[in-house]
């Protein structure tokens, strides 16, 4: 399609479906989210983890039966990615295991660093660069460094996401 002319019927229909793709997937895991922050008192902590574990499960499992469409891999990829952070701050919460403090979002980012490489997804490696950098940001204040140092560390976890997009292959 050039600049100027009017997108076509299969242009707008894959538009409508990758949006509609997106939304449903978004809408899913902050209900999901919702669901737990709802009924924390009422629920088992293991049915809480089984939920949230048989959760993680189906989309590892819709991640390879979609086939071929690279897109719905990706996306279904991001989806555990975000699964994985409900889990662990879960588990954090459930075993007092200090979700408020950095620790979750070191976890977090260890565990889903493969699967950031092997999606290759820009909006999973934006999710990864925000995890990254809540990492630091917490890691520097709980440790009590200066605010110069909070800036310098902080900026060159930035400037790492940066050098990394031009350094590795599209």
């Amino acid at each position: 399609m050039k600049l100027g002319e009017a997108p076509s019927a299969r242009t707008w229909m894959r538009f409508l479906q990758t949006s509609l793709l997106v939304l449903g997937v978004g809408f899913l895991l902050s209900g999901i989210i919702s669901f737990f922050a709802y009924n924390w008192d009422d629920m088992h902590h293991f049915v809480k983890m089984g939920i949230v574990a048989a959760l993680l499960l189906a989309t590892f499992g819709l991640s390879f039966a979609v086939g071929h469409n690279q897109f719905v891999r990706q996306v279904c990829i991001t989806a555990m990615c975000v699964l994985v952070g409900v889990f662990l701050a879960l588990v954090g919460q459930i075993y007092q295991a200090g979700a408020d403090s950095y620790t979750l979002f070191l976890c977090w980012g260890i565990c889903i660093v493969a699967w950031v490489f092997i999606a290759n997804f820009p909006p999973l490696w934006l999710i990864f660069a925000v995890i990254s950098l809540l990492t630091s940001i917490l890691a520097c204040k709980q440790f009590g460094l200066p605010f110069h140092s909070q800036y310098m560390v902080n900026a060159m976890v930035c400037m790492s996401f940066i050098y990394a997009f031009w350094l590795l292959p599209k």
